[in-house]
């Protein structure tokens, strides 16, 4: 599943174990929810550690 922003607890619940999640997840500022998604059986992968900038690294930037 790929999202711009965090899936809610509904989204969550139709997934199943070993799909991926990907998108601006929050992982570091809301620990908690990278734990429930462990927990699901989930592979997380959060953009909020790219680069945001506008030099030579933009196409990296995950909301470009």
């Amino acid at each position: 599943m790929v999202a711009i922003g965090r899936p809610d607890e509904d989204v969550l619940a139709s997934l199943h174990s070993g799909q991926y999640v990907v998108g601006m997840l929050r992982t570091l500022a809301d620990p908690g929810y990278a734990h429930r998604l462990a927990r699901l059986g989930l592979t997380a992968i959060s953009l909020d550690g790219l680069p945001r900038t506008l030099s030579r690294a933009q196409e990296m930037d995950a909301l470009t």
